[in-house]
């Protein structure tokens, strides 16, 4: 069974520009209505370029206007060339679009691969909290950031989408904000040729 369900919103983040549509499908669907909980397996959401895929998800009804959804089992939220993966979530939307996420994993990875940009940047954390407004991923727990040879490390870093910037977030837990520098490998010079003997 697949479930497609439309809905007119507003672009993300800007009221101003053509409207765009949410997507919602998936292969079963089960409705509570004691609670009128829906219950919704093989669930993906997507709306332009954001996509949301997961194996089960649970929601108050089908709305987005304002809820909350939770997710859970290969948890995977794709945001143009971002990706961040993780084993449950609680989504939040808000006016018909998708407003934040607490995503919780053991661990919880990022991945952000600007076509643009040669390094990739690769993430890992016990806890990431994604801001679709402010379009930032803040990895709180154990986090560590690779980008091309080099690694940020600490325990709150925030990593921001649209600059591509990283900063540390609170210094509360006591761990050191970290950066671990690769030089790059030298270039073997080839030896000169030794004069053959008289």
């Amino acid at each position: 069974m697949a479930l497609c369900v439309l809905w007119p919103c507003l672009a993300l983040g800007q009221a101003d520009e053509t409207p765009q549509t949410i997507s919602l499908e998936a292969t079963t669907t089960s409705i509570d209505r004691a609670s009128n909980e829906f219950s919704i397996e093989g669930v993906r959401i997507t709306q332009g370029e954001l996509s949301i895929e997961a194996d089960l998800a649970t929601a108050s009804g089908l709305d987005f206007a304002a809820s909350e959804w939770e997710f859970s089992g290969n948890v995977t939220i794709a945001i143009e060339s971002a990706v961040i993966a993780a084993e449950r979530a609680v989504f939040s939307f808000d006016s018909h679009q998708l407003v934040m996420g607490e995503l919780l994993g053991d661990p919880v990875t990022f991945e952000d691969t600007q076509p643009q940009r040669e390094e990739r940047v690769r993430g890992t954390s016990s806890r990431v909290h994604y801001d679709n407004v402010a379009g930032t991923v803040r990895m709180e727990g154990d986090a560590a950031l690779v980008v091309g040879p080099n690694e940020i490390r600490g325990c709150d870093l925030i990593y921001d989408l649209t600059q591509e910037q990283v900063a540390s977030g609170t210094s509360d837990c006591g761990e050191p904000f970290t950066i671990l520098i690769v030089p790059p490998a030298e270039e073997e010079t080839p030896e000169a040729d030794s004069p053959e003997p008289i």
